[in-house]
């Protein structure tokens, strides 16, 4: 969706990260969705914080994904019980907001050192949510750490960028596939 009507309509090398009641992430290089060896490239919730804590197990979430949870906000908090909560918050969520923001910074750098992309664009309710607050702080850790640094958005397509991303693959998908007894569209 990013790619075909959103904020990386201009880039060709892109790492989207949604950030919502998970956190994934996807990899648009030279234009295309790169997949992965077996359709799980783009899995940065797995990313390791440090050694192994649970050696030889794997989970339904991984270390990251955990780390930036923030469920002391609720599990899967609408936008309207987030925002209210921000603007009234108890005891602790201000550090709490800010440790998730340290640990994504940190992803957004390690992601983009082993990826290169020409622009991060951030979306999902936590993503958009502690952009608000800390997408200055974010670019300033990417603008530190690398020697290259992408443009960082947060989507501008409100959470309809997974739908619209399907839409454009299914069109593109079908603008591939011959159909029987129709000639092929002049060039």
């Amino acid at each position: 969706g990013e790619l075909w009507l959103g904020a990386g309509a201009e880039y060709r090398d892109i790492l989207y990260v949604s950030y919502g009641v998970g956190l994934g992430s996807a990899l648009i290089l030279d234009g295309r969705l790169y997949h992965g060896a077996d359709g799980a490239a783009g899995e940065i919730g797995f990313a390791a914080l440090g050694p192994a804590t649970h050696p030889g197990e794997v989970r339904d979430s991984g270390e990251l994904e955990r780390a930036l949870s923030l469920e002391r906000f609720g599990h899967h908090p609408t936008d309207e019980e987030r925002q209210k909560r921000l603007a009234t918050p108890e005891p602790g969520d201000d550090e709490a907001l800010a440790e998730a923001s340290r640990v994504f910074s940190m992803a957004l750098v390690n992601a983009c050192a082993l990826v290169n992309p020409r622009a991060v664009i951030i979306s999902g309710g936590w993503g958009k949510t502690l952009g608000e607050r800390f997408l200055g702080d974010w670019k300033e850790r990417l603008r530190t750490s690398l020697p290259f640094v992408p443009e960082v958005f947060i989507s501008p397509l409100d959470n309809r960028e997974t739908m619209l991303g399907a839409v454009s693959a299914a069109i593109e998908y079908a603008e591939d596939q011959p159909i029987d007894g129709v000639k092929e569209r002049a060039s």
